[in-house]
Protein backbone atom coordinates (compact mmCIF):
# COMPACT_ATOMS: atom_id res chain seq x y z
CA UNK A 1 0.00 0.00 0.00
CA UNK A 2 2.85 2.50 0.35
CA UNK A 3 4.38 1.94 -2.55
CA UNK A 4 0.79 3.09 -4.24
CA UNK A 5 0.97 6.23 -2.32
CA UNK A 6 4.28 7.19 -3.57
CA UNK A 7 2.97 6.86 -7.12
CA UNK A 8 0.20 8.59 -6.76
CA UNK A 9 1.70 11.24 -4.76
CA UNK A 10 4.37 11.09 -7.90
CA UNK A 11 1.56 11.62 -10.15
CA UNK A 12 -0.20 14.50 -8.49
CA UNK A 13 3.33 16.19 -8.82
CA UNK A 14 3.56 15.17 -12.35
CA UNK A 15 0.31 16.87 -12.87
CA UNK A 16 0.77 19.86 -11.10
CA UNK A 17 3.96 20.80 -12.61
CA UNK A 18 2.80 20.34 -16.05
CA UNK A 19 -0.18 21.82 -15.63
CA UNK A 20 1.66 24.99 -13.66
CA UNK A 21 3.93 24.95 -17.20
CA UNK A 22 0.71 25.31 -19.14
CA UNK A 23 -0.15 28.22 -17.25
CA UNK A 24 2.95 29.64 -17.87
CA UNK A 25 3.16 29.19 -21.39
CA UNK A 26 -0.05 30.45 -22.01
CA UNK A 27 0.23 33.70 -20.09
CA UNK A 28 4.00 34.31 -21.58
CA UNK A 29 2.50 33.75 -25.30
CA UNK A 30 -0.73 35.89 -24.22
CA UNK A 31 2.12 39.19 -23.21
CA UNK A 32 4.02 38.30 -26.53
CA UNK A 33 0.86 38.01 -28.60
CA UNK A 34 -0.34 41.34 -27.24
CA UNK A 35 2.81 43.17 -27.51
CA UNK A 36 3.38 42.14 -31.30
CA UNK A 37 -0.64 43.10 -31.76
CA UNK A 38 0.11 46.45 -30.49
CA UNK A 39 3.10 47.02 -32.23
CA UNK A 40 1.39 46.08 -35.74
CA UNK A 41 -1.76 47.60 -35.10
CA UNK A 42 0.30 51.24 -34.01
CA UNK A 43 2.08 50.91 -37.46
CA UNK A 44 -1.22 50.30 -39.81
CA UNK A 45 -2.59 53.13 -38.24
CA UNK A 46 0.74 55.47 -38.99
CA UNK A 47 0.62 53.80 -42.44
CA UNK A 48 -3.00 54.46 -42.53
CA UNK A 49 -2.51 58.38 -41.44
CA UNK A 50 0.28 59.25 -43.62
CA UNK A 51 -1.29 57.66 -46.99
CA UNK A 52 -4.42 59.80 -45.93
CA UNK A 53 -2.66 63.12 -45.61
CA UNK A 54 -0.57 62.20 -48.84
CA UNK A 55 -4.17 61.98 -50.82
CA UNK A 56 -4.92 65.06 -49.54
CA UNK A 57 -2.24 66.65 -50.23
CA UNK A 58 -2.49 65.31 -53.77
CA UNK A 59 -6.07 66.90 -54.03
CA UNK A 60 -4.70 70.60 -52.41
CA UNK A 61 -4.66 73.06 -55.32
CA UNK A 62 -1.91 75.50 -54.47
CA UNK A 63 -2.78 78.42 -56.28
CA UNK A 64 -6.36 78.14 -54.36
CA UNK A 65 -4.57 77.33 -51.18
CA UNK A 66 -2.61 80.24 -51.35
CA UNK A 67 -5.72 82.63 -52.31
CA UNK A 68 -7.41 81.66 -49.11
CA UNK A 69 -3.83 81.88 -46.92
CA UNK A 70 -3.09 85.13 -48.31
CA UNK A 71 -6.52 87.05 -48.19
CA UNK A 72 -7.71 85.34 -44.42
CA UNK A 73 -10.91 84.40 -46.39
CA UNK A 74 -13.03 81.47 -46.88
CA UNK A 75 -13.08 81.52 -50.40
CA UNK A 76 -14.78 79.56 -53.05
CA UNK A 77 -12.38 76.82 -53.51
CA UNK A 78 -11.51 77.28 -49.22
CA UNK A 79 -15.49 76.00 -48.91
CA UNK A 80 -15.15 73.33 -51.14
CA UNK A 81 -11.99 72.01 -49.83
CA UNK A 82 -13.66 72.27 -46.58
CA UNK A 83 -16.40 69.90 -47.88
CA UNK A 84 -13.98 67.22 -49.16
CA UNK A 85 -12.19 67.31 -45.60
CA UNK A 86 -15.53 67.05 -43.57
CA UNK A 87 -16.26 64.20 -45.92
CA UNK A 88 -12.73 62.05 -45.90
CA UNK A 89 -12.75 62.83 -42.17
CA UNK A 90 -16.21 60.59 -41.58
CA UNK A 91 -14.66 58.18 -44.30
CA UNK A 92 -11.37 57.25 -42.69
CA UNK A 93 -12.81 57.67 -39.50
CA UNK A 94 -9.71 59.96 -38.19
CA UNK A 95 -9.88 61.71 -34.95
CA UNK A 96 -8.08 65.11 -36.14
CA UNK A 97 -7.89 66.11 -40.64
CA UNK A 98 -6.41 68.94 -41.12
CA UNK A 99 -4.12 71.43 -43.43
CA UNK A 100 -1.18 74.06 -42.27
CA UNK A 101 0.80 76.56 -43.41
CA UNK A 102 4.11 75.84 -43.97
CA UNK A 103 5.21 79.29 -42.45
CA UNK A 104 6.98 78.15 -39.22
CA UNK A 105 8.55 81.20 -38.46
CA UNK A 106 6.32 82.21 -35.46
CA UNK A 107 5.44 80.82 -32.48
CA UNK A 108 2.45 78.91 -33.17
CA UNK A 109 1.43 77.23 -36.29
CA UNK A 110 -1.40 78.60 -38.32
CA UNK A 111 -4.29 76.25 -39.49
CA UNK A 112 -5.50 76.28 -42.66
CA UNK A 113 -8.40 74.08 -42.90
CA UNK A 114 -9.79 71.38 -40.49
CA UNK A 115 -11.97 68.55 -41.23
CA UNK A 116 -14.98 68.21 -38.91
CA UNK A 117 -16.80 64.75 -37.69
CA UNK A 118 -20.45 63.86 -37.95
CA UNK A 119 -21.15 64.87 -34.88
CA UNK A 120 -19.06 67.95 -34.21
CA UNK A 121 -19.70 71.50 -35.04
CA UNK A 122 -17.87 73.69 -37.48
CA UNK A 123 -16.05 76.10 -35.35
CA UNK A 124 -12.52 75.82 -36.80
CA UNK A 125 -11.56 78.92 -38.18
CA UNK A 126 -8.98 79.78 -41.37
CA UNK A 127 -5.75 81.53 -39.57
CA UNK A 128 -6.32 79.71 -36.30
CA UNK A 129 -3.28 78.88 -34.13
CA UNK A 130 -2.24 76.70 -32.29
CA UNK A 131 1.14 75.94 -30.33
CA UNK A 132 4.43 74.48 -32.18
CA UNK A 133 4.48 71.87 -29.69
CA UNK A 134 1.55 70.11 -30.37
CA UNK A 135 3.02 68.72 -33.15
CA UNK A 136 5.09 66.09 -34.29
CA UNK A 137 9.04 66.45 -34.94
CA UNK A 138 8.13 64.07 -37.83
CA UNK A 139 5.91 66.90 -39.41
CA UNK A 140 9.18 69.37 -39.32
CA UNK A 141 10.89 66.69 -41.14
CA UNK A 142 8.26 66.20 -43.42
CA UNK A 143 7.94 69.59 -44.56
CA UNK A 144 12.06 70.29 -44.69
CA UNK A 145 12.16 67.10 -47.23
CA UNK A 146 9.27 67.37 -49.35
CA UNK A 147 8.30 63.95 -48.50
CA UNK A 148 5.52 62.41 -46.65
CA UNK A 149 6.16 60.40 -42.94
CA UNK A 150 4.47 59.21 -39.98
CA UNK A 151 4.84 58.64 -36.36
CA UNK A 152 4.66 56.35 -33.96
CA UNK A 153 2.73 56.96 -30.60
CA UNK A 154 3.87 60.63 -29.41
CA UNK A 155 2.70 62.59 -26.64
CA UNK A 156 0.84 66.01 -28.42
CA UNK A 157 0.42 68.93 -26.42
CA UNK A 158 -3.02 69.25 -25.16
CA UNK A 159 -4.04 66.41 -27.15
CA UNK A 160 -3.13 63.39 -25.65
CA UNK A 161 -1.46 60.43 -27.65
CA UNK A 162 -1.48 60.36 -30.80
CA UNK A 163 -0.12 58.08 -34.18
CA UNK A 164 0.15 61.31 -36.94
CA UNK A 165 0.64 60.90 -40.59
CA UNK A 166 2.13 64.21 -42.61
CA UNK A 167 2.46 65.27 -46.32
CA UNK A 168 3.35 68.57 -47.73
CA UNK A 169 1.23 70.44 -50.46
CA UNK A 170 3.76 71.75 -53.30
CA UNK A 171 3.70 74.71 -54.88
CA UNK A 172 3.03 73.07 -58.40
Amino acid sequence: MEKRTSNTSLATRTAAVVIAFIVICSIVTGIISYVIYRRDSIEMSAQRAEAVAAIIAGVIDPAGYREAMDSGERTPYWQELKGYLDQARRDVDMLYLYVMDADYSAEEAVYFISGVGPDETDDAELWDTDSLDAFAPEMYRSLARGISTQTGIYMSEGYGLMVSGFAPVFNE
